[in-house]
């Protein structure tokens, strides 16, 4: 289907997942422009290699460009409010209009696809795979949630049939892709929104797996045995697993044996780069499993994990040395939280640590409040800040002053993001952490700026 239109037009283009489709759709030589309200990291590399972008909502730019419904393909994301004025025009103007994930569907028909869900490390997990894939000579595709510093990109356009995709459980969007072969790295709870509780979360997993089993036994183009469409993460609840294998029982004749459902230790032979997070560890122990599947032994597994240089905002140092140890990551969840903090802790075990927080979304922080503020007690100082509220407005009755109250670590402080260095003068810390899904990246310049 995607062949038969030369023209993709994007509302929204500038979020981490519509600008990777864009720029890969870009370099397959397809005509790709769009509109975003923000400029962004994401737009800036777009503008750069030649797509037009435009940050005026405005239905007179959409007529000078004259596009036309027979050729081209709407795509937007859910984040954009329904009754965007672009959105309007082209459902008035009966265009093509396809979700973002709806057109991933479209796009993963044509190909292999290697797909990693999971609440967290799927982003990190997928350039893995990619950059070790790539390096051994099978060019695949990829489409990531962020940035890999590998290439420079939150995308990669290969020669191959394989893609490898970020598989999100957010608005149920991973149930439109059919995988061939599935990472599963966590599930915990998030997106209330989407989903009213824990079992609602799980029977979607149970759906993902479902599809991907049904895809492998229809395509096996990467050679795998055919028993192992799934890799499970260790760490998912065994209540979680019972729900998944209880519904994969209950709707195919798949036998869901042990090896199906991932329970093999990973043999300590496997190497990994001393100065890795733990929780990436973990992720490359997933991607491992899988190599191992398609033929890599871990020697070649271990050499291309040397050269991984990791993903933008996640772990990401911006300084590393005596004077000062600063790390921003795109962590917004408290497993996520909590397995950051304990990699910092391991990895920089002398150090007092001082967090600077950006809460995202006020339905998660109201949800999890009490997770976070368990979380967020384990460090030794923490500045929180206003919550980030993305797609959603303020009218849940939450905010960060009233969460700081609740959290019980002994030096704390609420600030507006410009006030922060002023503070970090006065404390003059050696070990800085950086989190949150929000704006909150931009501190990273500043505060190397004032304290080195």
């Amino acid at each position: 289907m995607i062949n038969n239109f030369s023209n993709y037009y994007f509302i929204g283009i500038g979020g981490a997942g519509m600008s990777a489709l864009a720029g890969w759709l870009f370099e397959k030589k397809f005509n790709v422009s769009g509109f975003d309200r923000k400029t962004t990291v994401f737009t800036t590399n777009l503008k750069n290699m030649g797509i037009q972008i435009s940050h005026n909502n405005s239905i007179e730019e959409i007529l000078e460009k004259n596009i036309s419904k027979d050729d081209t393909i709407i795509v937007y994301t859910p984040a954009v409010n329904k009754k965007n004025n672009l959105l309007q025009y082209f459902l008035q103007n009966n265009f093509l209009i396809l979700k973002r994930s709806e057109l991933l569907e479209k796009i993963s028909l044509l190909y292999s696809v290697i797909a990693v869900a999971g609440t967290h490390g799927k982003t990190t997990t997928c350039a893995m795979l990619a950059h070790i894939l790539k390096k051994e000579g099978f060019y695949p595709n990829a489409i990531f949630g962020g940035i890999s510093l590998n290439f420079n990109a939150n995308y990669l356009c290969g020669s191959s049939d394989i893609l490898i995709l970020e598989a999100d459980e957010y608005d149920k969007s991973f149930l439109n892709l059919n995988p061939s072969l599935s990472i599963i790295t966590s599930i915990d709870r998030d997106h209330v929104e989407t989903y009213p509780d824990r079992t609602d979360l799980t029977t979607a997993f149970a759906k993902f797996c479902l599809k991907t089993i049904q895809k492998h036994q229809s395509s096996n183009s990467l050679k795998l045995d055919n028993k192992s469409p799934l890799i499970f993460s260790r760490n998912i609840h065994e209540n979680d697993m019972k729900i998944i294998r209880n519904y994969i029982k209950r709707n195919t004749k798949v036998f869901l044996s042990e090896e199906l459902i991932e329970k093999e230790p990973i043999t300590n032979e496997l190497i990994l780069p001393s100065s890795m997070a733990h929780h990436n560890k973990l992720n490359a122990i997933y991607v491992s499993i899988l190599l191992k599947k398609i033929g890599l032994n871990n020697l070649r597994i271990e050499d291309g994990f040397k050269t991984f240089k990791g993903v933008w905002r996640r772990f990401q140092y911006h300084s590393n040395n005596e004077k000062l140890v600063l790390i921003d990551d795109y962590a917004h969840h408290p497993e996520e939280l909590k397995f950051l903090i304990k990699s910092i802790k391991i990895l920089h075990p002398q150090k007092s640590l001082f967090l600077i927080f950006q809460p995202h979304l006020y339905s998660r922080t109201k949800d999890l409040e009490s997770e976070f503020c368990d979380v967020l007690s384990t460090v030794d100082k923490l500045i929180l800040l206003d919550i980030y509220g993305a797609r959603e407005s303020d009218d849940l009755n939450i905010n960060s002053k009233s969460l700081l109250e609740k959290i019980t670590c002994k030096y704390k402080w609420y600030l507006q993001i410009e006030n922060v260095c002023d503070l970090l003068r006065l404390e003059k810390p050696d070990l800085i952490i950086t989190a949150g899904a929000g704006d909150i990246n931009k501190l990273s310049e500043k505060i190397k700026k004032e304290l080195l």
